[in-house]
C-alpha cells in the first residue's frame, strides 16, 4: 500500500470577511465623527458669529445703491454714521460704544479695527457732514472708507 495515497489534500482557511471590521476601523470611524461634529460646531459659531456683518453689508450695499441713485452725499454721510454705530454696538458693549462722541468716536473704532482707517480727512466727513451745510463730501471715497473698516473689522473679529 502507498501511504501518499492516503494523504489529504490541503485545505486552505476560510476567507476572512469584511464583516465585522477590526477594532481599528471602529476607533477610525469614531474619530472621523467626532472630528466632523467638530468641524460642523465650528462652522456654525462663525456663521452666527459672522452674521452682524453679512448684515451691515447688505445695509452698506443699500446705502450705497441708494447714494447712487440720488448723489446727497450727506445723506450718504448720516447714513453711514449710523451704520457704524450700528456696528459697533452689536459687537460690543452698548455701555462702552453708545456715548462716545466725536473724535474720541473715530478713535474708538479705529482701535476695532486695529488700524488708523476713520481719523483720516475722508473718516472724518462721517462727523462733519451730517451737521455742516456746505461741507464738500467725496462720496466715492467716503464708502471706500467705510467699506474698508468694515471688512477689516469683520477679519478682526473671526
Amino acid at each position: 500500500m502507498d501511504p501518499l495515497a492516503e494523504l489529504k489534500d490541503i485545505h486552505l482557511p476560510e476567507i476572512t470577511g469584511w464583516w465585522p471590521p477590526a477594532i481599528g476601523w471602529w476607533l477610525l470611524l469614531v474619530l472621523s465623527l467626532v472630528l466632523l461634529l467638530l468641524v460642523l460646531v465650528a462652522i456654525r459659531k462663525r456663521r452666527e458669529r459672522m452674521a452682524p456683518y453679512r448684515a451691515a453689508m447688505k445695509e452698506f450695499d443699500r446705502i450705497t445703491v441708494d447714494y447712487r441713485n440720488h448723489n446727497d452725499s450727506i445723506k450718504l454721510s448720516q447714513q453711514l454714521s449710523i451704520l457704524l454705530r450700528r456696528i459697533a454696538i452689536s459687537i460690543m458693549p452698548r455701555s462702552e460704544v453708545a456715548g462716545l462722541t466725536g473724535e474720541m468716536w473715530l478713535e474708538y473704532l479705529d482701535k476695532l479695527s486695529g488700524k488708523t482707517i476713520l481719523c483720516s480727512d475722508t473718516g472724518r466727513q462721517v462727523l462733519q457732514a451730517p451737521y455742516r451745510k456746505g461741507v464738500a463730501v467725496d462720496g466715492d471715497a467716503l464708502l471706500a472708507t467705510c467699506r474698508q473698516w468694515i471688512a477689516t473689522v469683520s477679519r478682526f473679529q473671526e
